[in-house]
């Protein structure tokens, strides 16, 4: 009985293939699989092996050996040429005569078959020893026509009415087993063999001196590495040669080999990419173990198609799919590294690592199924030669199964971020600030700060000092630093080449703070709760302070009535004012954000890039400010860099005789309504621009 597969998905596939499978079978359509008893037994009245003109010997074990075997076979070519052509032989198999040798012959079987493989539609006609005869004795041996199955298991028996071959006689005297048969060489059936006696034909034979009985009771085992072999035959000349049999160590080599890539190298690389990723150097394990899966995947495919092209079986037509599947993986993984360092491919990088993601998953899944159907060819359940790799499969299978389902709950529910924006345009009351009869309206998200990584104490003892002028220089110098939540200065660079998030995005905000991307931003997915592009025109004389300068302007300020946090911000109106925000640079903003919902990991991850921590500079503006409270609350530094979306070019003057093209190019901040105080409005005389 074939074992349950616990994975849904394989079950439709694996009937569907064991289903076309048998229908491409050489069965013929009467015959079927039910358990047969092995028939009566055939007359004992043999001819005389003086009457063949020609013989071969199959084997023949060193004279040494005790037990030792050996297997013949005698034949003609009778009525040559006309419609009653037959192939006439016996099959002779020797062995020790004493029965009480322990090699003596027990429920032995032999017999030989017409082509190439026993599981590649092959023909077969076997002589049983149904048991133990008395020498000379009543019955005991049968004998059949049978068919290959396309694994190795025994050969099922053809119940008739059509055959090509008729037993003769057999017989079981001094240790020898002796059957004869007439085969038709040109049988009116379409599910027999032709011979051509005058040209070469492929032939299979095999014996099993001491067989146990099989999965429907017959003593017909298999006939293990030795007792088997290949020749081709001239059968009319009288010559047959040996022919190198197809390779089943090849096959053993490939399906080791495949079991590898696909239940070690391949999840291992899916587990790295899917659950990895806060841990330094998780893509080139990804990269490296997928590489090297495809390359000896590749070389195991090689390896069979120089020992056996069989395409009609399930197991090739699948197999040829995976790996055409392998190769587009391998092209998508090509496009998914791409996206970290390429602008134009970072476009559809939404789409390439979705694609990507379920693609592999796929693959793993029909990689399984088509580990199983190998290992049933050639280890079937229903005759398994090694019981313990059907353990072993099913044990990789849980072990695996039970490594992602468990992995992905845990990261699920313990790892995922669960932080949620409100999502639409709120009116609220400011005067939780003190001014209760001001109202504004803004996009309201969950403020995630406290979950930015703090210093841990080694590093905060010896952890580095930065003001903005000092950070811009060591940028300069080639260091890729950045600033979360206005403090601390983190060394990313360190995670340059293993950011999920792309390197681009790392290069884009290099000597900036990204407390808005990172913690506050990040905290919800931006596509959802960012304004939206069809939203109405915007009242230019809004402020939108954030949760930060809000209480950082009510502790500056040390009052709960009187003057509001709200009205103290009026004197920045001059630096916060800005033009009508249009549908399509809001459009722009939100696609330059390039904000993303990072896990638990990612932020713990961020704590050990820690290298140090801005402190005031000496300008007078910043001699009230501490950034230990209140991150964020000092005013703008003339050194710090600014972030911009390019919404809008339109040339002005184009570059004729010679002259530079003019262009007028419309900026707008990332995020407007975040501005702090001192920060302007606009461009000044002096300042750097970097285009990107």
């Amino acid at each position: 009985m074939y074992p349950t597969i616990p994975l849904v998905v394989l079950l439709p596939l694996l009937l569907f293939l064991n289903l076309a499978n048998a229908s491409n079978s050489l069965l013929p359509d009467h015959a079927h699989l039910d358990l047969v008893a092995i028939g009566g037994p055939i007359p004992q009245t043999l001819p005389s092996l003086n009457s063949y003109a020609w013989s071969h010997q199959f084997f023949a074990d060193d004279l040494s050996l005790d037990p030792g075997y050996v297997f013949r076979i005698y034949w003609n070519v009778s009525n040559p040429g006309t419609a009653d052509e037959s192939f006439d032989y016996s099959l002779v198999l020797t062995a020790p005569a004493d029965r009480s040798d322990p090699g003596a012959l027990q429920n032995a079987w032999m017999g030989i078959g017409f082509g190439t493989s026993m599981v590649r539609n092959a023909e077969f006609n076997v002589c049983h020893m149904a048991g133990l005869p008395i020498d000379g004795g009543p019955g005991g041996i049968a004998a059949h026509e049978h068919f290959s199955q396309p694994k190795y298991a025994p050969p099922t028996q053809n119940l008739g009415p059509n055959f090509a071959a008729m037993a003769i006689g057999g017989n079981y005297t001094n240790g020898q087993l002796m059957c004869t048969f007439s085969r038709k060489t040109h049988p009116n059936t379409t599910f027999h063999a032709t011979l051509n006696a005058k040209s070469l034909t492929d032939m299979i034979w095999a014996f099993n001196p001491r067989s146990n009985l099989n999965y429907r009771g017959e003593p017909f085992t298999y006939h293990g590495t030795y007792h088997r072999g290949a020749i081709t035959a001239a059968l009319a000349e009288g010559v047959m040669t040996f022919r190198v049999p197809v390779s089943v160590t090849n096959k053993i080599i490939h399906g080791a080999g495949m079991t590898f890539v696909w239940f070690v190298l391949f999840p291992v690389s899916v587990f790295y990419a899917r659950y990895m990723k806060s841990t330094s150097g998780w893509i080139a394990v990804h990269i490296t173990t997928q590489v090297s899966g495809t390359i000896a995947a590749m070389s195991f495919l090689v390896l069979i198609l120089m020992t056996v092209v069989y395409l009609d079986q399930p197991h090739a037509q699948l197999g040829i799919f995976i790996i055409g599947g392998v190769l587009i993986q391998l092209t998508f993984g090509v496009f998914n590294a791409l996206r970290l360092s390429n602008e134009a491919v970072a476009r559809v990088a939404g789409a390439v690592r979705v694609t990507h993601n379920l693609f592999g998953a796929s693959l793993l899944v029909l990689g399984t199924a088509q580990v199983y159907l190998g290992l049933d060819t050639l280890n079937p359940t229903v005759e398994p030669q090694i019981a313990g790799l059907w353990g072993l499969y099913w044990g990789l299978v849980g072990f695996w199964a039970i490594v992602f389902i468990a992995t992905e709950a845990y990261f699920y529910l313990r790892i995922r971020r669960k932080d949620r924006g409100v999502g639409k345009v709120t009116t609220i009351s400011t005067g939780t600030f003190g001014d209760t009869s001001s109202k504004g309206k803004y996009v309201s998200a969950v403020q995630v700060v406290d979950a930015m990584p703090a210093a841990p104490n080694a590093i905060e003892k010896g952890r580095r000092s930065f003001t903005w002028k000092s950070l811009h220089e060591a940028i300069a110098a080639g260091e890729l630093l950045v600033v979360g939540n206005g403090k601390f200065v983190y060394d990313m660079g360190r995670w340059i080449k293993s950011h999920p998030g792309r390197q681009i995005i790392l290069h884009a905000v290099a000597g900036t703070d990204i407390s808005n991307d990172y913690f506050h931003e990040a905290g919800f997915d931006a596509a959802e709760f960012t304004p939206r592009p069809s939203m109405p025109p915007q009242d230019p004389n809004r402020a939108h302070p954030t949760t930060f300068h809000r209480r950082s302007m009510n502790k500056s300020i040390g009052s709960s009535e009187g003057v509001a946090p709200i009205g103290h911000m009026s004197i920045l109106d001059g630096a916060r004012r800005m033009p009508t925000l249009s549908a399509n640079d809001w459009k722009r903003i939100i696609k330059s954000r390039r904000t993303h919902v990072h896990t638990r990991l990612a932020i713990e991850k961020l704590a050990t890039l820690v290298i140090g921590s801005l402190v005031p500079s000496d300008s007078p503006r910043d001699s009230t400010c501490t950034l230990e409270e209140v991150p964020g609350a000092c005013p703008f530094d003339p050194y710090e860099f600014r972030r911009y979306a390019i919404t809008e070019k339109t040339l002005v003057a184009s570059g004729i005789g010679g002259a530079y093209p003019v262009w007028r190019i419309r900026f707008c901040s990332l995020y407007p309504f975040d501005a702090r105080n001192g920060e302007p409005n606009g461009f000044l005389p002096g300042e750097s621009v970097q285009l990107q």
